[in-house]
Order: C-alpha cells, then structure tokens, then sequence
C-alpha cells in the first residue's frame, strides 16, 4: 500500500506539473487523462482519511472497555 505522504506529494507537485506540461503541449487527451487522475487521487486520500479517522474513534472506545 503507498504511503498517504507519497499520494499527498503526488496530488501537490506532480499532477499538477504534468497537467501544466501537456496544457503547454496543447495535448487535450493528455490533460484530461491526468485531471481525471487527479480527481481520483483526491478520491483516494479523502477516503484514507476517513477510514483512519473511524479507525482511531473504534481503538479509542477499545481502549476504554477494556
């Protein structure tokens, strides 16, 4: 599984440079290719955050029973 910190990177440097570039290029494929990737990504990290968010909130009520 990658690392969250990775993803992050991923969605504020490289999707973004890349859309750039092939804006640049006039590549209309290329540019909706990776701003779908992008869109995905976001997806993705939104819901890492809130499974750990639930994850932590179910350990914590754990905790308290034991």
């Amino acid at each position: 599984m990658k690392d969250t910190k990775n993803l992050l990177k991923k969605r504020d440097i490289d999707y973004p440079k890349m859309i750039r570039e092939f804006r640049e290029k006039w590549d209309k494929q290329s540019v909706e290719y990776w701003e779908r990737e992008l869109k995905w990504l976001i997806e993705r990290i939104k819901r890492r955050k809130n499974n750990w968010d639930k994850n932590i909130k179910a350990m914590s009520k754990w905790q308290w029973h034991k």
